[in-house]
């Protein structure tokens, strides 16, 4: 009786402890958004194809046409970055909300923002 109590015990200790947490609760506890391997399709202009592809923490391919354009990234993890072009671009202000990414395509001019939607 003794065994069968110490292997049933044995088992649910081995099964409760190789339990990975998968829903990467961290982040979404903290607040943080996680934008590199994620891909974001533009919502309102769907015959260009318009793309963004987060590659990794700094960089991004934003595809539009089948041209893709590479560039750089930073973002504050909460809310709000820029794109960068090339080294002595200006960039282009985006905002993360739930999953929608808001591109200011022109920085302060209003009605030029495209809205893309994750992936």
């Amino acid at each position: 009786m003794k065994k069968i109590f110490l292997i049933l015990t044995s088992i649910g200790i081995v099964s409760f402890s190789s339990c990975d947490n998968d829903d990467d609760s961290s982040n979404a506890e903290s607040g943080n958004i996680e934008l590199s391997g994620t891909t974001w399709n533009d919502i309102e202009n769907l015959d260009d194809m318009r793309i963004f592809t987060f590659t990794s923490n700094t960089e991004y391919i934003y595809m539009e046409r089948g041209r893709s354009f590479p560039g750089e990234y930073e973002f504050d993890g909460k809310k709000e970055g820029r794109l960068f072009e090339s080294e002595n671009d200006p960039g282009l202000i985006f905002e993360v909300e739930n999953n929608i990414l808001s591109v200011d395509q022109n920085s302060g001019i209003e009605g030029l923002e495209s809205k893309y939607i994750k992936q």
